[in-house]
């Protein structure tokens, strides 16, 4: 049986060295990669053009035109050959994007000829408005975003593995526990209102902790071109997120 270490976390092939996501999204046939990497990235992009004072409507449609565009004109497999962060590499292309005038004054010629990303619908404007007040860069902001995205990922990914911490409430107390043990009143009070027992919730807390530090550690070596550089940016994403 495998370990938790030896289990892939999505349908990306773990064993590639590197920017294993990118690879795995620049694969035409690959449609549950491309969109996931899409679902990744499409509102930490947003926010981003957002922070630069494009309208929602135009920092709608650069983001729609640029992920549309990387993914099917061979662009996103290009990126993979300067190396670093993917995160850092998105953002300086897209800023590009940004500041192309012709792209961004002709929204009918930046249709890709590969057509729009597919994304879940969602009121991404709505979304941004309840992001909290921001004083960092848009740069600053791009980064917490992009860190709180894999996190996201992570739980969403650990959510549908295990059937059984799949309920609401008790993935809820779970994540709750990554990082620190709640009062015994807490865990007393979740387990009575699951029907578990005390004992059992807290089992639950270890091996919940373990599977989503591995998913973590797997996703953002997926976003380098370095696996050796996964603990330095580890402690740069948490940074990003905490300030």
């Amino acid at each position: 049986m495998p370990t938790d270490e030896d289990r892939p976390a999505s349908d990306w092939n773990f064993a590639t060295t590197g920017w294993t996501m990118v690879f795995s999204a620049v694969d035409v046939n690959n449609q549950p990669a491309r969109e996931e990497f899409a679902r990744l990235y499409w509102f930490p992009l947003y926010a981003f053009a957002r922070r630069r004072g494009n309208s929602p409507a135009a920092a709608e449609d650069a983001v729609q035109s640029f992920l549309g565009r990387i993914l099917n004109d061979g662009s996103l497999g290009l990126m993979a050959q300067t190396g670093g962060r993917f995160r850092d590499v998105l953002r300086e292309s897209f800023k590009n994007e940004l500041t192309d005038a012709f792209r961004r004054d002709n929204t009918r010629k930046r249709r890709p000829p590969g057509g729009f990303v597919y994304i879940d619908a969602v009121d991404l404007e709505a979304r941004f408005a309840m992001e909290p007040a921001d004083s960092r860069t848009p740069e600053g902001a791009y980064d917490r975003l992009c860190a709180r995205a894999l996190l996201d990922a992570v739980a969403d990914r650990l959510r549908h593995e295990d059937p059984a911490v799949g309920h609401p409430g008790l993935f809820s107390h779970l994540m709750d526990c990554l990082n620190s043990d709640p009062d015994r009143e807490v865990h007393a009070a979740v387990a009575a209102r699951l029907g578990l027992d005390e004992g059992s919730l807290r089992n639950m807390v270890p091996p919940f902790r373990r599977r989503f530090r591995v998913l973590f550690r797997q996703y953002v070596a997926a976003t380098l071109s370095d696996s050796g550089r996964v603990d330095d940016e580890i402690r740069d994403l948490r940074a990003a997120v905490s300030k």
